[in-house]
């Protein structure tokens, strides 16, 4: 069993880093939209406040 997992994983090695490049590129858009979006809040409670 451990094996042929460890086989699957090898063969299946080059498509996981695809994915995962992906999903690294997607969670860095997220995060700079949340960054976005807090700023634009955060602009508005400084504005409000001042």
């Amino acid at each position: 069993m451990l094996k042929d997992t460890n086989e699957v994983l090898k063969g299946n090695e080059r498509k996981f880093n695809l994915s995962r490049r992906m999903l690294k590129a997607v969670l860095l858009l997220l995060i700079l939209l949340i960054v976005i979006l807090q700023f634009d809040h955060i602009m508005a409670l400084l504005k409000n406040i001042f």
